[in-house]
């Protein structure tokens, strides 16, 4: 593994070039390669503590040497095998290096990608939702029975499609007039609605008096809400199915 040592190594390598990349040309500048210096199986173990001189690389390079390395060595500890560093040159390091990290970077936007396009399938699912079943909350109520108390709610929905449609099932959410939710339910509707029909629904929510959520539905006036209808899936006549399955 890279170690605290290692680190502080090249660390003292960085701070040296970075204070040394101006005298190129002052002669004091030692013209070997680095990058043809090779591992061998003394130096394995602590290759950056045995290099003696990096000057002639850059501050890039000798980030992308040093992340090759801790990668190699992560690897291992993490029990993976990894092929040995024995015979490979620092300008290899360097090279395999940057070629992982352009591959980083591509597969990073191609999942950047991927999420792209299935956001915009499922945007676009749900617009179709929407359009084909148009839903709307038109009274809310309370009323006790026996020793229950409900909160009543009415609807009425259309089929805007041009195929019957067998039954749907979508979230109603109740949210205050910032946007904020107060409670959302689950609704499933099972009764077939021919194209351009409407048809009513009227359901009930029991009712707790010690949950807040329940309190901030029966208190607060239909007015005072913003109600979002959310279909997840319809089912036509036909057996066809669009949304959820």
């Amino acid at each position: 593994m890279i170690t605290l040592k290692q680190t502080a190594v090249l660390t003292i390598i960085l701070l040296f070039i970075s204070s040394c990349s101006g005298d190129a040309t002052d002669g004091r500048r030692d013209t070997a390669d680095p990058r043809s210096v090779a591992v061998t199986v003394e130096t394995e173990g602590d290759f950056l503590e045995s290099i003696s001189d990096l000057n002639g690389l850059t501050v890039g390079e000798v980030q992308l040497l040093f992340g090759y390395l801790m990668r190699h060595d992560f690897g291992a500890a993490l029990g993976s095998e990894q092929e040995s560093l024995v015979g490979k040159t620092i300008g290899e390091m360097i090279h395999a290096q940057r070629a992982f990290a352009a591959e980083q970077v591509l597969c990073a936007e191609q999942e950047k990608q991927m999420a792209a396009e299935a956001k915009a399938k499922n945007d676009a699912r749900a617009r179709l939702l929407q359009q084909t079943i148009t839903l709307t909350v038109y009274e809310k109520g309370f009323f006790e029975a026996d020793y229950d108390d409900y909160i009543r709610i009415k609807c009425t929905y259309e089929n805007k499609s041009q195929k019957d449609v067998r039954a749907f099932q979508g979230i109603l959410r109740f949210n205050d007039l910032f946007g904020d939710l107060i409670y959302q339910s689950s609704l499933k509707i099972s009764d077939p609605v021919a194209p351009g029909a409407q048809g009513t629904w009227i359901g009930s929510i029991d009712y707790n008096q010690f949950v807040d959520e329940h309190k901030a539905l029966r208190n607060t006036d239909l007015e005072d809400m913003r109600i979002e209808w959310i279909p997840a899936t319809i089912i036509f006549a036909d057996g066809t199915i669009l949304g959820e399955q």
